[in-house]
């Protein structure tokens, strides 16, 4: 199963807490985070342990989380603040 942790800046601290959780290897290469295929974690599962990190990060409301199959990203959510500097 991969993991896209698009624009979170320290993937490493997502890795370490779902390597704490599912208790197997995780391996980060850059902003992809790939968990071994040894046991039988279904992609929800791993989703509520990832809402989880981002909400005790308190970076809950900035990041969604998308599952497609055995991939998971985390998407960034633009707040109106973002929005507005950004239009012309």
């Amino acid at each position: 199963m991969r993991i896209n942790s698009g624009k979170l800046e320290k993937p490493e601290e997502l890795a370490d807490f779902l390597q704490k959780r599912i208790g197997e290897n995780v391996k980060v290469d850059g902003s992809l985070i790939e968990l071994g295929e040894k046991n039988n974690l279904k992609a929800r599962q791993v989703k509520t342990y990832i809402k989880r990190f981002l909400h005790n990060r308190g970076l809950r409301e900035r990041f969604r989380v998308l599952v497609n199959k055995d991939e998971i990203t985390l998407q960034m959510i633009e707040t109106e603040e973002e929005e507005i500097n950004a239009t012309p």
